[in-house]
């Protein structure tokens, strides 16, 4: 957008008057991307006057989605229903939220652990096992890994009346978090922290001071009961979040254990 800006209005010999004139269609990915463009030139310091940027942005696809996750957790599935629209489409947008620092997501477990025992199948196939899986994961050491429709997402402004409304999606239980992270995808294995979730995220919120955005997988590990367990996040660097993170991956190692126990 500011590229092309530049291009159109760069200085000719006869100096005439210019105009830029966009099109973009409402529901289309072009009508977010003419949102993100002006936000990034307002940034940029770009005299903007005579542009409604408010109203294109509000317009846009993307922030209805974080419209429909205000004030309350939402999964992907959820909102889809609500928006009436296709699965993959809001599963999409909710990315580029949590991307442009609108929301982050915690994870909630699943009434049936076998959705999460990924070594199950694994197992079944590689000793011709055959049976009730969950019998089958029972038998051996679950390793669990959530899917990303198990993701609650929630707007990073609400994160505080989250904790409170709901507090058995976070918890600040005496259990070992094991976390590797980074500012990216790509360097999202370069530190690493291990301790109480107020440890980790303390760890987590010094270390990236100066990034804009973290990129985390959380584990826990335990031998009595057996399991372990992987979360990845991804979300705005901000002391809220990552402290939510921390303690919604130790309410999901505290729930797990009490359910394999029991």
């Amino acid at each position: 957008f500011i590229q092309r800006l530049g291009r159109i209005m760069r200085q000719t010999e006869n100096r005439r008057l210019k105009h830029a004139i966009h099109l973009a269609t409402p529901e289309r990915p072009d009508y977010d991307a003419l949102g993100r463009g002006i936000r990034a030139a307002d940034e940029a310091g770009l005299n903007l006057a005579g542009i409604d940027s408010d109203t294109i942005v509000a317009e846009g696809t993307l922030n209805r989605v974080v419209e429909a996750v205000d004030s309350t957790h939402s999964r992907p599935g959820e909102l889809a229903t609500a928006l009436n629209k296709p699965y993959s489409a809001v599963e999409d947008l909710l990315k580029k939220g949590v991307q442009e620092g609108h929301l982050c997501y915690i994870y909630g477990v699943p009434s049936d652990l076998d959705e999460w025992r990924s070594a199950v199948s694994g197992l079944a196939e590689k000793f011709n096992l055959s049976g009730d899986s969950l019998n089958i994961g029972d038998g051996a050491t679950n390793n669990l890994s959530p899917t990303a429709s198990d993701r609650y997402y929630i707007r990073n402004d609400d994160v505080p009346l989250l904790r409170t409304e709901y507090p058995h999606l976070f918890a600040t239980d005496d259990v070992l978090l094991s976390a590797s992270f980074g500012p990216s995808h790509a360097e999202r294995s370069t530190h690493s922290a291990r301790g109480d979730a107020a440890t980790v995220a303390k760890e987590m919120d010094d270390t990236l001071t100066d990034a804009d955005r973290f990129y985390a997988t959380i584990s826990v590990s335990s031998s009595q009961p057996p399991y372990s367990i992987q979360l990845s996040y991804h979300g705005t660097v901000i002391e809220p979040v990552i402290t939510a993170i921390c303690e919604n991956a130790t309410a999901v190692a505290t729930e797990v254990s009490g359910r394999i126990e029991a």
